[in-house]
């Protein structure tokens, strides 16, 4: 599956040089020797396990282990199919490794950390069609071309370890010349101005509240991007189609994914309203250890009247290619309940067919990632939740005491 002759496979399972460059990132030795403890004893260690969830008791535990994290890339399923080929730059301790090697497509999951790739080589330990790499992106050698290359959670952190003026622009690059003429780069990284952040969220990556709003960055610092600004990005690197997708509350432990028809005027004027599912999503958000300055859910219904989803959405996934690639451009949007007990497991989606909107959900299939359940289709029906009325009138009266 991976052959180049510059690699050679370890005990561990991982692939790497023989004189291995040093990388300085981690979530520190006591937390990722915990995830291999847990690993390594756990008998389930699938993409939506239930047995992993015991062990998420801390951020670090639940941003690698939970299942979560493999639903940012479901509108993708039908590209990871057997007989295709993925890369995934930045693999981190495996969580979207897992995910993607239970697609059936042939994965090369590269990681600069020894150690973090010797937990990916845990999770992934009975996929065979998955193999790890122990190396620097930009040291990185492939005698293959991908379908599909990554940077989930990457891209932010191309000043700090990208050498040169303009490392997020090397980058990009990098992950393009790793893709067939037709293949598809995927992209997920915060939003800069995304509304948590107005709301006072510390920035991710230096732990300061309004610092990416200033535009704080230095040369050498992680950096996160507005919507235009990435997708200039994206673009000048010869990448000209591209498709942004919405994960919510964010990329990290998404529930719901809007789909790029959410986003079109023409869909609101069918009755389409995306902020039910925006509002709830405030509440889904993991890392909400802060307080806020204003009531998130209410002013999501107005950056929904106002067309402004896509420039204040907390984080982005943008696909981009070369030349066009279809998707499903009947649906609005996903759900997805896979951290439900099993019985109760259920995803929704929302589609557009024939000039009207439906709902269909179906359970959710627990063992597989691809669910062949029928849909069950009704009408949608737009209103107001008594959830959100609720929340208007507790922000009515918190200005009432104020007057």
């Amino acid at each position: 599956m991976f052959n180049n002759s510059n690699y050679h496979q370890g005990n561990d399972g991982v692939w790497a040089k023989e004189q291995a460059v040093a990388f300085g990132y981690s979530d520190g030795d006591e937390n990722e020797d915990r995830l291999l403890s847990i690993l390594k004893s756990a008998g389930d260690i699938s993409a939506n396990s239930r047995e992993l969830q015991f062990y998420q008791t801390d951020w670090p535990s639940i941003y690698h282990l939970s299942s979560l994290r493999g639903n940012l890339l479901r509108p993708f399923l039908g590209h990871f199919s057997s007989g295709k080929s993925v890369l995934e730059l930045g693999a981190g301790c495996g969580a979207i490794t897992r995910f993607l090697g239970e697609t059936g497509a042939s994965v090369v999951a590269v990681e600069g950390s020894r150690k973090r790739a010797s937990i990916i080589s845990e999770r992934c330990r009975n996929l065979p069609n998955v193999c790890i790499v122990s190396d620097l992106i930009q040291s990185f050698e492939s005698d293959e071309k991908f379908d599909v290359v990554t940077l989930i959670g990457v891209l932010e952190y191309a000043p700090v370890f990208i050498e040169g003026e303009t490392p997020v622009e090397t980058l990009l690059k990098l992950a393009k010349s790793f893709l067939k003429p037709s293949g598809m780069l995927i992209v997920a990284i915060e939003n800069k101005i995304g509304l948590k952040y107005f709301a006072g969220a510390p920035e991710d990556h230096i732990g300061l509240p309004m610092f990416g709003i200033n535009n704080s960055y230095s040369a050498r610092t992680p950096i996160t991007l507005g919507r235009q600004e990435l997708l200039n990005e994206i673009t000048k690197i010869g990448l000209e189609h591209t498709q942004l997708f919405i994960p919510l509350p964010d990329y990290k432990t998404p529930i719901t994914i809007l789909y790029p028809a959410s986003l079109s005027i023409q869909n609101n004027k069918l009755g389409w309203d995306a902020s039910p599912l925006l509002i709830a999503s405030v509440a889904a958000d993991v890392q909400r250890n802060y307080l806020p300055n204003f009531s998130q859910e209410m002013a999501w219904q107005s950056i929904s009247n106002n067309g402004l989803i896509g420039d204040l959405a907390n984080s982005f996934l943008f696909s981009a290619s070369e030349n066009q690639i279809e998707f499903q451009d009947n649906v609005l949007a996903m759900h997805y309940g896979v951290q439900r007990p099993s019985m109760y497991a259920r995803e929704s989606q929302f589609v557009v067919s024939e000039n009207r909107i439906l709902v269909g959900t179906r359970p959710t299939k627990m063992k597989t990632l691809f669910n062949d359940n029928p849909w069950k289709y009704s009408e949608y029906i737009p209103g107001t939740f008594w959830f959100t009325e609720m929340i208007r009138v507790i922000n009515g009266a918190s200005f009432k005491t104020l007057n």
